[in-house]
C-alpha cells in the first residue's frame, strides 16, 4: 500500500504482479513475465523516483521491488502515460536467484524522503549522491 492509500501492489502465486489504483478499484497495469514463480514479497517504495534512480522531472512514477519464490529480486517503475492513465513497467534485475531464496525484504527511507521523515543531510558533508541512496534490506537462506 503507498502512504498516501492511492495504490496497492499485489503479487500472487502464479508470478502475476498487479498495481491496483485504490480510489478507483481498477488495475493500473499487470505484470505476467517478470517471474517463473509464486511471488514472496512486494513493495511499494515511499519514496520520489529521483531517489531511486528515476527522472527528477517526472511526478508520475511509482517505485516498486518485488521478490519471487527463487530468489529473483525486481526493481519496477511504473510510469503514468499520457493517455487514457495507463501505467507502462520498466524493470530491472538486482538478484539473479543465485543468492538462494530471500526470505524477507524491505525498503527503508533514504535522506532524500519527502514522505515526512526526519533523516536530514543539510548541515552534513557528505557527497551528494548520498541522497539518491535507497537501502533495500534482503535476509536470504544462505
Amino acid at each position: 500500500l503507498s502512504p498516501n492509500g492511492d495504490y496497492l501492489l499485489a503479487g500472487y502465486g502464479t508470478g502475476k504482479i498487479i498495481l491496483w489504483d485504490i480510489i478507483k478499484g481498477s488495475i493500473l497495469n499487470s505484470t505476467l513475465d517478470l517471474h517463473s514463480s509464486s511471488i514472496s514479497s512486494v513493495r511499494l517504495n515511499a519514496l520520489p523516483m529521483a531517489a531511486m534512480g528515476g527522472r527528477q522531472s517526472e511526478k508520475k512514477e511509482i517505485g516498486a521491488v518485488s521478490v519471487d519464490a527463487n530468489g529473483i529480486v525486481n526493481k519496477l517503475t511504473f510510469t503514468k502515460g499520457m493517455l487514457w492513465s495507463t501505467y507502462s513497467v520498466e524493470t530491472e534485475l538486482l538478484l539473479d536467484g543465485t543468492a538462494g531464496q530471500i526470505l524477507a525484504m524491505d525498503s527503508l527511507p533514504s535522506f532524500d524522503d519527502e514522505s515526512g521523515g526526519t533523516a536530514t543531510m543539510d548541515n552534513m558533508d557528505y557527497h551528494p549522491s548520498v541522497n539518491k541512496i535507497v537501502l533495500i534490506a534482503l535476509s536470504s537462506a544462505r
